[in-house]
């Protein structure tokens, strides 16, 4: 849900912020914050260092309201909740190999799923081997892209503990917000989890920074309405623009 429009008046001016997290091939996790500042009427751009009439945030994590996100989280509404064709065993195996992983850990009564929040990910479900998985083929991006998917999230649904990698494996993510999100979505399709009870999912023990994302799932197992993620965090950097950039970037 995308919020509401703002009407702005002659002299008035806005600030909309979002940030994304995405990756390249071989390339580590990068991070983008995107502001653009709109003006009604005649401005200089000076104006711009000053404090906003009105301000669209839509950044994941509001860093400034650390307290109010643990306790409310972020709610990412669901897109095509469940794409793709169901997988053959053929394909679960190539997938498990593809993940260091065998037919023994893998989940019984469950299969992968593709699930999308907005980024569309492969949850792949097991009950053991989580400390071996990893991602073992060059071309696993390419692989993904056959089901309809861009990340992979591998969760341990009796431990309730997943881990996720950027698509070449070379870098492990230690809470994966988007990605808890489909699994959320996941495990109330399969009634593994109730529906409208908060439950923590953990993550980021192999990366040596272990994390707990708390997941609800709203609405029903057959009517998945959105998905709220929510869990602490912590300030690691922060910047200050003391001037408008002139010229060329």
């Amino acid at each position: 849900m995308r919020p509401p429009a703002v009407w702005l008046c002659s002299g008035e001016w806005l600030r909309w912020q979002v940030n994304y997290r995405f990756s390249v091939p071989r390339s580590d996790w990068s991070y983008r914050l995107e502001t653009l500042d709109l003006a009604y009427g005649p401005a200089d751009a000076v104006v711009f260092l000053g404090i906003p009439t009105h301000r669209v945030d839509e950044r994941a994590v509001a860093m400034t309201d650390r307290r109010a996100a643990a306790a409310n989280g972020h709610v990412f509404h669901l897109v095509d909740v469940f794409t793709g064709r169901p997988f053959s065993e053929v394909r679960v195996a190539e997938f498990a190999h593809a993940l260091n992983l065998c037919a023994a850990d893998l989940s019984p009564g469950l299969t992968p799923a593709v699930v999308s929040t907005g980024l569309r990910y492969l949850v792949m479900p097991i009950e053991s081997g989580l400390e071996h998985a990893r991602i073992t083929r060059p071309d696993f991006e390419e692989l993904l892209a056959t089901v309809g998917a861009e990340f992979v999230y591998v969760v341990d649904v009796a431990a309730m503990e997943g881990r996720h990698w950027n698509n070449d494996g070379r870098t492990e993510d230690v809470a994966t917000g988007s990605g808890a999100g489909t699994v959320a979505a996941y495990l109330v399709r399969n009634r593994r989890v109730p529906a409208n009870r908060p439950f923590v999912l953990r993550q980021g023990r192999f990366a040596g920074r272990p994390s707990e994302i708390t997941l609800t799932g709203e609405g029903t197992a057959e009517d998945i309405r959105s998905i709220r993620v929510a869990g602490q965090v912590v300030a690691v950097g922060h910047g200050r623009l003391d001037a408008v950039p002139i010229g060329p970037a």
